[in-house]
């Protein structure tokens, strides 16, 4: 509730109290969500060996999100030595129970040749499962796959479904797709609020594109 303002005024520090609190109690959730705290310094200094032991402790009771964690962890070398294939080994393992992260985690690395050989088609299956799980950057990335192709109402729809999460990438592609007027009606109003919430979100596409259309007004 403190933490994402439900109920009651956001508060992260109150967050923090009741997240120890219910981590010491063997809580999972709350492990994972201390773990995030720690691993980017929201409210405490910056410890990855303290987020690597509390998303292990939440690993141990199947939280699929803290595998998923775990993995990224040895994937970045935060707070463990950089080894791709423990991240593999992790992913795989919280896709096994059921992570919507670890299969577009896995569809990068086949992607982007991490630690395995470039594999396209086995990028766009995990990609595909990672969408059907309803991660967001995944529905971003296949909608605009497949708005390349001119595949616009499905592209459409994954974009749409990628901007309601608030994905900046789905936001902004949405936003490039109004603006284009493929496969949907041109509304440079929509295109601009679309952009604009993007950029606020930290898009340096939707920027730099701004920067662009306001120099010209």
């Amino acid at each position: 509730l403190y933490d994402n303002g439900y109920g009651v005024k956001q508060n992260t520090s109150e967050a923090l109290k009741w997240f120890k609190k219910s981590a010491e109690n063997g809580y999972s959730t709350a492990q994972y969500n201390l773990g995030i705290m720690y691993e980017y310094g929201e409210k405490v200094e910056v410890d990855y060996l303290e987020a690597i032991r509390l998303y292990s402790n939440a690993a141990k009771q199947n939280n699929a999100d803290a595998m998923s964690a775990i993995g990224s962890m040895y994937l970045y070398g935060k707070g463990v030595a950089k080894n791709e294939s423990e991240a593999l080994k992790w992913f795989m393992k919280a896709d096994d129970n059921g992570s919507n992260t670890a299969p577009f985690e896995i569809c990068k690395m086949y992607m982007y040749g991490i630690g395995l050989t470039k594999d396209e088609k086995t990028a766009i299956m995990w990609l595909s499962k990672a969408v059907e799980r309803n991660n967001s950057d995944a529905q971003a990335m296949l909608g605009r796959r497949l708005y390349n192709e001119n595949k616009f109402d499905e592209a459409i729809r994954l974009f749409n479904l990628a901007a309601n999460d608030d994905n900046v990438d789905g936001l902004y592609y949405l936003g490039i797709t109004y603006m284009q007027g493929k496969g949907i009606d041109k509304d440079l109003n929509k295109a601009e609020v679309l952009i604009r919430r993007a950029a606020e979100l930290g898009s340096q596409q939707a920027k730099e594109l701004l920067k662009k259309v306001d120099t010209s007004r």
